[in-house]
């Protein structure tokens, strides 16, 4: 019996089981009376729960207004363990009582935050927590110093300490009722979310590594050189794309070019990880939304706290067309050949994770989950694109969706969380290595 359920509890499985049960118990104490102004209802409370522990951000409620003090930090609870993962927690907790990791566990973990195994996961869960709790608090001082101007002393705080953990866990939830639209022409609070947001999505890893190789003189990897290198392309591209959709529409026309510029670049950073918005989404004509999409559905760094197919992939896929061009066989970056493995599982992922947004939005569009006149095929898809991303953009229309449409989101920002592969590989019943291969034969292709 033990040895079944060891075969049956892989990584995979258990990464699964421990956002479900956060979930599970964010749920029932979000439907506590204490949480909340009014009554919730079971499926908005798991919607509620899900979307803080994907950090996600969409969400139906007005946080600072629907939710009590104590349900808000419910929302950030999960967000926080939602985002490091309540298995690093729980490590380091084991660890500290003098309780054994087995290897499943460490397997886990390492699975969520890096490519390589490490020798000491105790001492991976420590520096995941540490880089957290010191970006997050240092965050929470500069935007201290500049919501003091506009709040009471003990509201500047706690509004200070909510952003900036939603902004490193890549949550986009706001206790504002417009988000941070009133802050648009703000440079000071751009700057401040714009870099928390920015170390929240490139991953922990990328910032260990930055460390030693500061401390320790050491060569930056191959994996932090692609992940700075695409987010600050992405960042260029996106920033440059959307403040000349913003500049050549006509809805846009009374905004200050100051404000056009500072959005841009803003949502350039935001739309890929956090969601976080200065600017109501639901005016951007198909252009702006479409440029949006794109960088939700290519989403944050692995080993961050964000969605999407991840910045390296992108990577990987373009440099394999690039190579293929070229005429070469092998896949090369920064004068590195990628493994075939490599190449194989990004194109995988991409695909499957295009085919299953797609199978989303046609079961939202044939199962009709909004009222009449309440959304478009564009806000549709963008909503579903955004759920995978577990960015938290939206035009406007999740209050609306009905149960079946807030089923299919959950389901889509848990995938988006775990990561397409991750979740297929959890659903699947016992992964085995073929004991034989098939005789290779080829196809015309193009």
């Amino acid at each position: 019996m033990r040895k079944i359920y060891y075969k049956l509890l892989t990584p995979e499985r258990m990464l699964l089981l421990s956002f479900a049960t956060l979930i599970s118990i964010g749920t029932l104490l979000l439907m506590l009376p204490i949480s909340t102004k009014k009554p919730l209802s079971l499926i908005d409370a798991i919607f509620t729960a899900t979307s803080a522990t994907c950090v996600t951000g969409l969400t139906i409620l007005d946080i600072g207004n629907d939710l009590t003090l104590f349900g808000q930090i419910v929302v950030l609870t999960l967000i926080e363990l939602g985002g490091l993962g309540i298995m690093t927690f729980s490590i380091f907790f084991w660890k500290i009582i003098g309780m054994d990791i087995s290897l499943r566990t460490k397997l886990a973990i390492e699975t969520s935050f890096t490519y390589r195994p490490f020798k000491d996961v105790f001492s991976l869960a420590k520096q995941v927590i540490t880089i957290a709790f010191i970006i997050q608090s240092i965050g929470s001082i500069l935007l201290f110093f500049s919501w003091n101007e506009h709040f009471p002393f003990y509201k500047a705080i706690y509004v200070s300490i909510f952003h900036s953990i939603s902004a490193f866990c890549n949550a986009g939830f706001s206790v504002f009722p417009d988000n941070l639209i009133r802050f648009q022409g703000d440079v000071k609070i751009n700057l401040i979310i714009m870099t928390i947001i920015f170390l929240g999505g490139i991953g922990f890893l990328v910032i260990m590594d930055f460390k030693e190789s500061i401390t320790k003189h050491t060569r930056l990897s191959l994996h932090s050189k692609v992940v700075v290198t695409t987010s600050l392309f992405l960042i260029f591209i996106g920033s440059y794309i959307l403040v000349l959709t913003l500049l050549s529409d006509p809805t846009f026309s009374m905004m200050p070019l100051k404000h056009k510029i500072l959005v841009g670049i803003f949502h350039s950073v935001s739309t890929r990880t956090c969601g976080l918005n200065t600017m109501d989404i639901g005016k951007l004509n198909e252009a702006a939304l479409f440029l949006l999409m794109t960088l939700m559905f290519i989403g944050a760094s692995p080993g961050s706290c964000g969605g999407g197919i991840k910045t390296v992939t992108f990577a990987v896929l373009i440099s394999l067309l690039y190579n293929r061009l070229k005429g070469r066989e092998e896949v090369i970056l920064f004068k590195r050949t990628l493994p075939s493995e490599t190449v194989s599982r990004s194109i995988s992922l991409v695909i499957g994770s295009f085919f299953f947004i797609s199978l989303i939005f046609f079961l939202c569009l044939i199962l009709g989950v909004l009222p009449p006149n309440k959304g478009s095929f564009h806000s549709i898809l963008f909503e579903v694109v955004s759920a995978f991303g577990t960015v938290g953009l939206s035009t406007g229309i999740t209050p609306y969706l009905n149960n079946t449409g807030k089923i299919l989101i959950i389901i889509t920002m848990l995938v988006g969380r775990l990561g397409f592969l991750t979740m297929s590989y959890a659903l699947v019943v016992i992964r085995e290595k073929p004991v034989f291969k098939y005789a290779e034969e080829d196809v015309m292709v193009g």
